[in-house]
């Protein structure tokens, strides 16, 4: 079977980023209204971008009214201050929306192929929450682009250097510096270099070195040093104003949810993965399911409005029976993603590359960082999981399966993904 190249990246970079910046601008082009997301640049981001435009130079970052850190809304009010209108800020918008998908397509095009690389970009690129970030003004997508870009830059040390992976490490700490301009919470992205760090020692079944250690704490430093001035800045972990509803505790739930998420959205993409469905019904995984059962059921996962709220799964948890304030829905999903992790895990633990094995566990642990990450938002919101959650998994199948991938199962997760933004998205918009 002849290897996927670059040139395949490309293209499935090009095709999906197009087909998201098509979908996405019709969207704009619709004026689509009256959905939360909507709401959410009328009310909070575009009046922060009018604010900081009239500002200039000297915006007030003490106090505004986001939750996320300013740089989104600097940079698009740039472009006011320098005499464009309205449009261009969208015009912009759905262009970071489609670099993030492009990005992604590229890594798994690269890895397993043209088509298939097309097919897997296409979940994300008709994402509901990916299509609602490009379509309305919010952050959402700009601090996920630098996520993805330290994601894949994380993985391309590993495939350079398989010797010394940390190699590099300035490069993705300065991107998830970058992204906590954006997101505050973007500041997991530079604990990638760790992640990859304990991957490829476990995958060579060695110790870190002390280099190693060394660099995976230093990629942390400046990302965590702008967060520790944003907390001085701010009195808490967002602006002032947003203490009360995102920053006044942590959501038990959301490791719950996000696992649910992973077997809705992921379980579709690791089937396509040659021996995935032999591995899930080993006695290993099997195990590993059994034991994680018991606690997913440790804290409420049904639905309650203001605390987790906001999703796909979320709202068909509502025709679901509940027991003892568990959802059956998203307790059963979880599970399914339980059991999916370790199926994959177990394919890539019997490929003779290091590299494979270590580059699967690094997606597994990267997704765990940004759900460790997310725990400390009262909010449990689909759509601070899902894009990622597609991220982490197409990139794992694409390490694991290459070009030996089954398109079939990965059609069927981007016709549910634009079921979900027909549904969410246009129909609940016009």
């Amino acid at each position: 079977m002849v290897p996927a190249t670059s040139r395949d990246g490309r293209l499935a970079a090009l095709l999906c980023g197009a087909l998201h910046a098509a979908v996405a601008g019709a969207g704009v082009l619709l004026g689509l209204t009256g959905t939360s997301d909507w709401s959410d640049e009328a009310y909070h981001h575009l009046p922060v971008i009018e604010t900081f435009a009239a500002q200039f130079p000297t915006p007030v970052l003490s106090d505004y009214l986001s939750a996320t850190t300013p740089g989104y809304h600097l940079f698009l009010a740039a472009f006011l201050w320098m005499g464009f209108g309205e449009g261009a800020l969208h015009l912009v918008n759905v262009l970071i929306g489609a670099a993030v998908v492009a990005i992604f397509a590229y890594g798994v095009g690269k890895r397993a192929g043209l088509a298939t690389g097309a097919l897997v970009g296409s979940v994300l690129a008709l994402s509901p929450y990916m299509l609602s970030g490009s379509v309305w003004l919010m952050t959402d997508n700009a601090g996920l682009l630098f996520v993805v870009l330290a994601a894949e830059a994380t993985l391309r040390l590993l495939e350079r250097s398989p010797d010394r992976p940390t190699r590099g490490w300035l490069g993705v700490a300065l991107v998830a510096l970058a992204g906590a301009c954006v997101r505050q919470i973007v500041v997991f992205a530079s604990g990638f270099v760790g992640a990859l760090m304990v991957s490829s020692a476990v995958a060579e079944r060695r110790l870190p070195t002390a280099r190693e250690i060394a660099e995976s704490v230093l990629a942390l430093v400046p990302s965590v040093l702008l967060v520790a001035f944003l907390l001085w800045l701010w009195g808490g972990l967002v602006p002032p104003a947003y203490l009360d509803y995102h920053g006044s505790g942590g959501n038990p739930v959301t490791p719950v949810y996000a696992l649910a998420v992973v077997g809705f959205w992921g379980f579709p993409i690791f089937f396509a993965v040659p021996g995935f469905w032999r591995a899930l019904l080993e006695r290993a995984s099997l195990t590993v399911a059994a034991c994680a059962l018991p606690l997913l059921f440790l804290v409420d996962s049904s639905f309650v409005k203001h605390v987790r709220w906001g999703g796909v799964i979320w709202t068909a948890s509502k025709f679901f029976p509940t027991v003892a304030d568990r959802s059956s829905l998203v307790v059963g999903l979880a599970l399914v993603g339980v059991l999916s992790v370790a199926a994959m895990l177990r394919v890539a633990w019997r490929s003779p590359s290091a590299a494979v094995r270590a580059g699967t566990l690094c997606c597994a642990l990267m997704f765990l960082g940004s759900v460790v990450a997310q725990m400390a938002n009262q909010q449990c919101f689909e759509r601070y999981l899902q894009p990622f959650a597609i991220v982490v998994c197409g990139l794992a199948a694409g390490i694991v399966g290459g070009r030996g991938l089954v398109r079939w199962p990965i059609a069927l997760a981007a016709f549910a993904a634009l079921a979900a933004s027909a549904q969410n998205v246009f129909r609940a918009g016009l």
